[in-house]
């Protein structure tokens, strides 16, 4: 009867040393976490951001220039502008960036 239960202590004492080593050989081999971002949900890189604001900035000065001056020079660079900014905007969301891991 001793003999047995000292054979299962041992048991015990192996499955928890087993346990131990399970549980620092999966806590080596875990992938760093990674920092969480709003962009990391969409998965959109910077360059497509940055151009889809510089589209919609050139857009809204033209807009400016083309309703706020009265210069015809001014109202054709307005028009003008407001043509790239449409321009690029469309090219950045047709052509968009999609950031690769």
């Amino acid at each position: 009867m001793l003999e047995t239960s000292e054979v299962q202590e041992n048991n015990e004492d192996t499955t928890q040393e087993n346990e131990l080593q399970s549980y620092l050989e999966q806590e080596i081999f875990v992938e760093p976490k990674r920092k969480v971002t709003w962009r990391s949900f969409i998965r959109i890189s910077g360059f497509t951001i940055t151009f889809v604001s510089l589209a919609l900035i050139s857009m809204i000065i033209g807009l400016v220039m083309y309703y706020g001056f009265t210069g015809p020079i001014v109202k054709n660079a307005g028009f003008w502008i407001i043509f790239v900014g449409v321009g690029l905007f469309l090219l950045t969301i047709i052509f968009g960036f999609e950031r690769v891991n």
